[in-house]
């Protein structure tokens, strides 16, 4: 017989008994404490602002760059512009002044039709998104079901549609006819094959959607008391669309500057290598960048919930001190911790990045390689989501937040129940449905504002409406509704570490997720997470 002690707090233990073990081993785990002021990770901080800097700096240079390749691609044809310009006739110059305007003016209605998706994709995401969380507080459970049927019901509709668009070539030759309709049917089957494979997983995991959809409700309220939570979250997407733009102009000046463009026809193993070291560097600098700015948000909406969690007076308001106190620890004290994740998954989105594009050319070794490299990238992502909660609730550095909060679940046995995926899942299916409404309503409004600029295809410009408003929607309404998956990951750490401090400040919320947790994992005992006897 084997006693070991597992310490919940510096000030309790319980002694956990367990007949199948012959030796006697003592292993500890130590509750998470709130630590004390410090910039933690900073090299990695320094390093992306010094990166980031040289990014806008070497992007003032880029129209410089376009302009003196451009003058020099098109010389000769300017000195042709110059001789035609001095003997063209007044009838043509009439002409081509009455069609410049007439572009000008097309120019300017197209743009006051992006201009009206973005305003309307932004404004609409934010009103269907404040009653998505009225409707996921109390539904929540039925969301995540119908995601779940929503995909196998996608894949099998792909499998559908695949089948109906197979080309069929009729021939009559010699008297002979037959039909080819069967280049389409290994894709098809491949569909069809992950629609029968999600209907396996669906069954495996259906038991575990309770506990999960009450998650998602102490998420949910957590948000709705503290709104302001969702402010950066919010003006992501735009940080993320000007970060590109500066780094597209950027490359471009790096490639400029090891004389690319001089060597635009050189093949040699020289130029391409040096090609693919920049794109390298490049893409490690745009996936860095897009990972920070979503860790920003993680670590913020995990500092609030937790704040939410263990002192409520101080998160209940729509810029409470806690929405306030976790971003300024996110951006300052955590940042370095918030670069170092993030350039580990950056260099390895990058790595996969340039794999893809080889196994086009390179065949099966380069896409195992990749394959490989694929899950090594989404394990790292799975493991930073929890480290990133970890650093949000009590501010440590990034390896001890990865190495303390898998700690707390091997110790308490939760493998199993952070091992899904399915509330990321239920609020990528809420995105869709608000960037579908979202597009329609942009759609009808275009049409009935007339927003149709003269000599366009009515149909073409409200197809434009639909599907500029439903992919921006869906950009801004997955990133607000990841501040709920994340809200929901919190409250699964939050739950392992403090059920007691839960059920005194939130009652109500702790009885639903204690009476869901005992019923989906009967075999996992709350107190100490494994089976056994506790005396």
């Amino acid at each position: 017989m084997k006693e070991y002690k597992a310490i919940i707090s510096p000030e309790a233990a319980v002694t956990i008994v367990n007949d199948d073990k012959e030796a006697e081993d003592e292993y500890t785990w130590t509750k998470g404490e709130v630590q004390a002021p410090a910039y933690r990770d900073k090299n990695f901080a320094i390093v992306f602002l010094v990166h980031l800097g040289f990014i806008c700096i070497s992007a003032m240079f880029a129209p410089t760059v376009v302009k003196n390749y451009a003058s020099g691609l098109y010389s000769d044809y300017n000195q042709a512009a110059e001789y035609y310009e001095d003997s063209r006739e007044y009838y043509y110059d009439q002409v081509s002044a009455e069609f410049a305007a007439a572009a000008e003016n097309a120019f300017a209605e197209i743009m006051s039709l992006v201009a009206f998706c973005i305003f309307c994709s932004a404004a609409l995401s934010l009103v269907f998104t404040v009653g998505a969380l009225c409707f996921l507080q109390k539904h929540a459970e039925r969301v995540i079901k119908v995601s779940v049927i929503f995909t196998i019901v996608w894949f099998f509709g792909l499998g559908l549609l695949v089948l109906a668009s197979t080309p069929t070539i009729d021939t009559n030759s010699g008297g002979y006819y037959y039909a080819d309709n069967v280049d389409n049917m290994p894709i098809a089957i491949f569909f069809f094959v992950v629609a029968a494979i999600y209907v396996c997983y669906a069954f495996s995991f259906w038991k575990d959607i309770p506990f999960a959809a009450s998650t998602i409700t102490t998420g949910v309220t957590a948000c709705r008391a503290n709104l302001g939570v969702f402010s950066f979250a919010f003006v992501s997407p735009m940080l993320n669309f000007i970060t590109v733009i500066l780094q597209c102009m950027s490359i471009l000046t790096l490639l400029s500057w090891v004389g690319i463009f001089d060597k635009i026809e050189d093949s040699s193993d020289t130029a391409t290598f040096v090609a693919y070291l920049v794109t390298f560097f490049w893409l490690v600098s745009l996936y860095w960048t897009s990972e920070v700015i979503k860790n920003i948000s993680t670590v913020t909406v995990s500092g609030v919930v937790g704040t939410w969690w263990y002192s409520p007076v101080e998160a209940s308001s729509f810029c409470s001190s806690a929405v306030m106190d976790s971003f300024k620890r996110a951006i300052t004290y955590s940042f370095g911790s918030i670069c170092f994740g993030s350039l580990v998954v950056a260099i390895l989105s990058a790595i996969n990045s340039l794999l893809r594009r080889a196994q086009r050319r390179c065949g099966l070794l380069y896409c195992v390689i990749a394959c490989i490299m694929q899950c090594i990238e989404n394990l790292m992502k799975y493991l930073n989501k929890w480290a990133f909660v970890y650093v949000g609730l009590y501010g440590y550095d990034y390896k001890t937040a990865g190495k303390n909060v898998m700690g707390l679940f091997n110790d308490r046995g939760w493998s199993t129940v952070i091992s899904h995926s399915l509330v990321q899942k239920a609020m990528f299916t809420v995105a869709l449905c608000i960037g579908l409404v979202t597009g329609l309503v942009a759609a009808v409004a275009a049409s009935m504002l007339e927003l149709i600029y003269d000599g366009a295809d009515p149909t073409a410009v409200t197809g434009f409406a639909f599907f500029a408003a439903f992919f921006i929607s869906v950009s801004i309404s997955n990133t607000l509704m990841s501040v709920v998956s994340t809200a929901s990951d919190t409250t699964i750490v939050c739950f392992a570490e403090g059920p007691t401090e839960f059920g005194q400040n939130h009652p109500l919320l702790h009885a639903k997720m204690q009476e869901t947790f005992s019923s989906t994992y009967p075999d996992v005992n709350f107190v100490r997470g494994t089976t056994g006897e506790v005396v």
